[in-house]
């Protein structure tokens, strides 16, 4: 296991790719063992897509599926010096949830209201007003909840605020 090589001075408000309330949320409904991750893993509160082969990809080219929900533990540590993982291997089930609200991290400044792109590279989370045409990236259903800088951890929602 690593060091300690720093300390936060305040408490994370919360994991990217969890709950952030108890508010209603369901999944995207799939067959037995249809949502796996693709043969490159994917990466937990981040946006999927299914791929040609009907597994999940962090990469698509049309409205994502949903966010991936860090549920059951399936992160796993390739190494042994992390410390933590946000990574699901090949093959591993994936929870794609299409409504609710969640911890995600933001890759642009986020603004109570705005409404959250999932870029189409990654499925990583950019935030614009509705309707814009943000570059690389589709609008989803979700809208952001809490204030935050860009690489910080925010709220989003696709409920009201």
């Amino acid at each position: 296991m690593a060091f300690q090589t720093h300390v936060n001075r305040y408490q994370a408000p919360g994991i990217p790719g969890t709950f952030a309330s108890n508010n209603p949320s369901y999944s995207a409904v799939g067959g037995e063992n249809q949502y796996v991750a693709c043969e490159n893993g994917v990466l937990i509160g981040r946006f999927g897509w299914t791929d040609a082969n009907g597994r999940i990809a962090n990469a698509g080219g049309s409205a994502p599926l949903g966010f991936i929900l860090h549920s059951d533990m399936k992160g796993v540590m390739y190494d042994i010096r992390d410390l933590a993982s946000m990574a699901v291997p090949a093959g591993r089930p994936v929870t794609l949830m299409q409504m609710g609200d969640f911890w995600a991290t933001t890759g642009t400044a986020a603004t109570v209201g705005q409404k959250v792109f999932a870029k189409l590279s990654d499925g990583t989370l950019v935030t614009g007003n509705a309707g814009a045409t943000v570059e690389g990236a589709i609008e989803t259903k979700f809208k952001v909840a809490t204030a935050g800088a860009a690489g910080e951890t925010i709220k989003i929602t696709t409920g009201g605020l």
